[in-house]
């Protein structure tokens, strides 16, 4: 009987793989239609059938950019800072420190940039 029920759940999870490859395939069809030609377009008009994703991949090159150019600095000198230079007593509560804020997701980040740094950037540049 138990044989039976892991084959029918192995039936209806690949029955639902297929039917999810299916929807998106149908409903990437308009995209998929004009063959590569969308990745270098820069107009996205979806109601229109233009699909242009040449300003998203930049955008997201750009963005990647800048993180990379921020983190690696950082991550890089707190590594040492946490490997090499601080005493013994100070260096444990450093490294506690950072496993605490990779433990959090990126998403709160996001959130506490968006509630806490947001205004005080509109205020101090005068943003309004």
């Amino acid at each position: 009987m138990l044989r039976a029920w892991l084959s029918l759940s192995a039936f209806c999870a690949a029955g639902m793989i297929f039917l999810i490859i299916g929807f998106l395939l149908v409903s990437a069809w308009p995209l998929l239609a004009q063959g590569p030609a969308f990745i270098w377009q820069v107009d996205w008009y979806p109601h229109e059938g233009h699909y242009g994703l040449l300003a998203a991949l930049l955008g997201t090159c750009w963005t990647v950019g800048i993180a990379l150019l921020l983190a690696v600095p950082c991550g890089v000198a707190g590594a040492v800072l946490g490997a090499e230079l601080l005493p013994p007593a100070a260096r444990a509560a450093v490294r506690l420190l950072m496993e605490i804020l990779a433990g959090l997701p990126s998403v709160v980040y996001g959130l506490i940039g968006l509630w806490v740094l947001l205004p005080f950037l509109e205020q101090v540049f005068d943003l309004l």
